[in-house]
């Protein structure tokens, strides 16, 4: 099962998230994205490899504090708890995206991929 990981403190790499996670069952992988500048850790996923370890990371690692961040853990979005298969988010073709909002300003624009030839 895939966590997503926000809210962590600068001083976390790789290798300390995964520490991190190991105590509470097996990780099968991890990976941060980091701002442009390369030094703030923005995002991370960690996968652990048994449902109920996951689950108990999830309880015992959302909200705790490291340096001065408390760490967000959440089940990934593409994941689906029941099946731990990943899904694709729903496309209503019917639905106008083009139109500005500054709500959207600094958002990442998803493109379906058969809008992909448009859009290019």
């Amino acid at each position: 099962m895939r966590l997503r990981v926000s809210s962590i403190d600068p001083s976390i790499n790789k290798i300390r998230l995964q520490e991190i996670f190991e105590e509470h069952g097996d990780v099968v992988s991890v990976k941060i994205f980091r701002s442009l500048d390369g030094l703030t850790p923005t995002l991370g996923f960690v996968e652990m490899k048994r449902d109920r370890e996951a689950e108990a990371a999830l309880k015992a690692l959302n909200g705790l504090v490291i340096g001065d961040t408390a760490m967000k853990v959440e089940l990934s979005n593409d994941m689906v708890k029941s099946h731990n298969k990943p899904v694709s988010p729903p496309i209503d073709e019917d639905e106008e995206e083009d139109d500005y909002d500054e709500e959207d300003e600094g958002q990442i624009k998803e493109i379906p991929l058969h809008e992909l030839d448009e859009e290019i």
